[in-house]
């Protein structure tokens, strides 16, 4: 594509650009829609002239159709390949040119998107507004309480133990807790609004820190302080009948010296910290204070990538953390199925003593 810049501010949308819906797209974004479709509709003398015009490869005139064939298929020149490299090399004023064709993209009036609200909305008193929201947010929120309620007191389905999701590394339900649903977003702003910052401070785990956002909490406390709204805690249920309390908890795995391993459940936190209960051998809890785990990333070169969380090995009483698995959630105010659940449970009796319990995991 020999594009100048002029052409680029001032060209018009192609077909693949006003079929895309997005409007969030960068000068990069912008580039690569119209690249790819100018580089397929090329032929292959065109292909091969401008793959040499971008790389510095020089034409000798010795090179036969066979060869042109071997150099427009090689891996080195891929769609991708070629399209990318010409991004990386591009001048500074072409890129800018992009940037703003890109705005001008993400600017066009998009069909069935609200930019304003209806009239009936927008001349409604305050205090009919007010009433009317109330009554929404109340239903919101009794659905939202019973979706995690529900989830305590229920096992997933079995096939759910099975499958592997993002968070954003890559993670085994297993027996957690996996919920997904749609929150309305002004729900999600008015439960999470005051502790957004908090999360965005100590947990937030997006790359860019932009919605969608994911989140990890540590411990049992942190998660109990997410999900409590005055009175109203839904973190947990109460099971009279087997006289246990049933948590969302993040958990991990500890060894003894003897390499003997069993499950403990993070119950409190600090910035450095984090309080871990188990059963010993003869099945009393015991609680031990180990080093916060931290995120472990991938190292072959390539992107860095979160795969989980490390331990440093720190043995304490004889016991050494081993595995961290922390609560996972997922929140977004713009994307439809905009919350995600991704939780151990963790069970205790009166007596503070870690127990099992039928509706348990």
């Amino acid at each position: 594509m020999d594009w100048t810049a002029e052409d680029i501010k001032n060209n018009p949308f192609t077909y693949y650009e006003l079929d895309n819906e997005s409007r969030n797209l960068s000068g990069y974004h912008a580039y690569t829609r119209c690249a790819f479709e100018g580089y397929k509709e090329m032929d292959e003398a065109t292909k091969l002239t401008y793959i040499m015009s971008t790389h510095s490869l020089n034409d000798d005139g010795i090179l036969e159709e066979e060869d042109i064939v071997d150099i427009i298929d090689s891996t080195d020149f891929q769609a991708v390949k070629v399209v990318r490299g010409v991004w990386r090399k591009m001048s500074e004023n072409l890129r800018q040119a992009w940037k703003e064709r890109a705005v001008d993209l993400n600017n066009r009036p998009q069909v069935g998107q609200v930019e304003e609200l209806p009239e009936m909305l927008a001349r409604m008193n305050l205090r009919t507004t007010r009433v009317t929201l109330r009554k929404w947010l109340k239903t919101d929120l009794w659905f939202f309480a019973k979706m995690v309620k529900r989830s305590i007191r229920n096992n997933n389905q079995r096939h759910l133990n099975k499958k592997t999701v993002q968070f954003p590394h890559s993670v085994d339900i297993k027996k957690q807790i996996y919920r997904t649903g749609t929150v309305s977003a002004m729900l999600l702003e008015v439960l999470f609004g005051d502790k957004l910052n908090k999360l965005k401070e100590w947990e937030l785990i997006s790359n860019k820190g932009t919605d969608p956002f994911t989140y990890h909490v540590f411990s049992e406390a942190r998660v109990s302080e997410l999900f409590t709204f005055q009175d109203l805690e839904i973190s947990s249920h109460q099971d009279n009948r087997e006289g246990v309390k049933i948590s969302l908890c993040p958990y991990g795995v500890v060894s003894n010296e003897v390499n003997q391993s069993t499950f403990a459940y993070a119950m409190r936190e600090t910035r450095k910290t984090v309080t871990m209960l188990f059963n010993e051998d003869e099945g009393v809890s015991c609680t031990i204070i180990f080093p916060k785990p931290t995120l472990a990333y991938s190292d072959n070169g390539q992107r860095r990538q979160i795969i989980g969380y490390k331990c440093d090995g720190t043995v304490v009483s004889g016991w050494k953390l081993i595995q961290f698995n922390p609560v996972c959630l997922y929140i977004s105010l713009k994307n439809t199925n905009n919350f995600k659940l991704l939780a151990a449970k963790v069970c205790i009796n009166g007596n503070g003593q870690l127990v099992a319990s039928k509706s348990s995991c």
